[in-house]
């Protein structure tokens, strides 16, 4: 379903330009966000269903990159507050921007630590971190 068909004002938005300086695909997101605020179970299942596979992997990757950023920034501060190093110590000794950490750690940054990074760092500051992948039943 294209954005233009969808969108409360019935025009058509034009495009965005991406991080890299890219033309942006339009999305769906506006259509998911009203139906995730009005709770109707029945109409997000539907909505869903009548995705392309395209809107469908753009809502599927925005989750997952809401709850990456989150997650790493519990994980960041909890190796933060634990390390018995001052954010200036970390950055001193490991070559860690401290303001960047901080800001990651407070939930602050946009994307949110990567994963390589929170275990580069678990590794420096000498704690572990499991990934543990379960299928639901």
């Amino acid at each position: 379903m294209a954005y233009a068909e969808t969108h409360d004002s019935g025009k058509t938005p034009k495009p965005r330009k991406g991080a890299r300086g890219g033309k942006r695909q339009e999305t769906a997101a506006p259509d998911a966000a009203r139906l995730m605020k009005s709770g109707d179970a029945a109409g997000m299942d539907a909505a869903f269903e009548a995705m392309s596979p395209e809107a469908r992997k753009e809502v599927f990757d925005g989750i997952g990159k809401d709850v990456a950023r989150v997650l790493g920034a519990e994980a960041l501060g909890h190796m933060l507050r634990d390390s018995g190093m001052s954010g200036r110590e970390i950055d001193a000794r490991f070559g860690y921007d401290h303001a960047a950490l901080s800001r990651t750690a407070n939930g602050k940054s946009v994307s949110g630590p990567t994963l390589w990074r929170l275990f580069a760092l678990a590794e420096a500051l000498g704690f572990d971190i499991e990934l543990k992948v379960t299928k639901r039943t």
